[in-house]
């Protein structure tokens, strides 16, 4: 399974920069760098995600979680 979330990276960036407001991208893309351990690209893409949507709750649950994983609840 590892191998298969390693493929979805460069697919999940390049719908990224083909759609770069959609908030369900961000999320998967997030997600699949968290479930492999990439946590500081994970917070990256979830603060990018924040920046595009402000208001939106999801992204900012998403990267209080990979915080309390990194023990920097802030």
């Amino acid at each position: 399974m590892q191998g298969r979330k390693h493929q979805a990276i460069p697919v999940l960036e390049k719908a990224l920069k083909l759609s770069p407001d959609d908030l369900e991208i961000y999320a998967h893309l997030g997600e699949t760098y968290q479930a492999q351990g990439s946590f500081a690209d994970a917070e990256n893409i979830f603060k990018r995600a924040i920046l595009s949507h402000p208001d939106a709750a999801s992204p900012n649950y998403s990267l209080a979680n990979i915080l309390v994983e990194l023990d920097r609840p802030k």
